[in-house]
């Protein structure tokens, strides 16, 4: 904030509060110590790729801003998530067009109640109708347990997943998001780990 710097982004627009999702805790710190402290990232923010060199003291400087640079090494995606490949339903909101872009178009966030180990599926629905929503990503992710479940003989009953599972992973060992109390309770056990040795 001394630097009058300032953070960028399509999901909420930049600002200098530096209040983006976990900005306190894990994303903070990995983005503090790639552009701040070791002054050398490639940032990517929607269609577009930022380059950061070496700058003065704790201000980075911009070296260059690429358009469209990570669509020629993605392959063929395996589903189209949201309205990407129906631009005429994605001009309804252009917003989130940002997610049409490579590298989000290829890979799915699961985050909240939306992690695929808590939700009722069906393997044997027909899912080309919503295939380009956020289903897609969801129907992939069952279609690939399945797949090791057979190759793994894991012994899994993916055809009564609601009934058998659920239930017994609703629970969330690690957190489901990073918030500010977290810092204080891992210093609060790293401190109770030392005081013990």
């Amino acid at each position: 904030m001394k630097a009058k710097d300032w953070w960028e982004a399509f999901v909420k627009k930049g600002g200098k509060k530096w209040e983006y999702h976990a900005s306190h805790f894990d994303q903070g710190l990995m983005y503090q110590f790639a552009k701040y402290t070791r002054q050398d990232v490639s940032i990517s923010i929607g269609a577009f790729v930022e380059n950061w060199k070496q700058g003065e003291q704790d201000k980075p400087i911009l070296e260059s801003e690429v358009t469209g640079m990570l669509s020629k090494y993605q392959g063929e995606l395996l589903r189209y998530q949201y309205s990407c490949d129906k631009p005429e339903e994605g001009s309804k909101e252009p917003e989130k067009r940002w997610r049409c872009t490579p590298p989000y178009d290829s890979t799915a966030h699961f985050y909240g109640e939306m992690k695929p180990w808590k939700k009722v599926f069906n393997l044997k629905k027909d899912l080309t109708d919503w295939s380009y929503r956020r289903h897609a990503a969801l129907s992939v992710w069952f279609r690939e347990l399945e797949e090791l479940n057979d190759k793994l003989q894991m012994g899994l009953d993916l055809d009564h997943w609601a009934e058998k599972y659920i239930d017994m992973l609703k629970e969330v060992p690690l957190g489901a998001m990073a918030k500010p109390g977290n810092q204080v309770e891992g210093l609060e056990l790293t401190l109770l780990k030392i005081n013990r040795s």
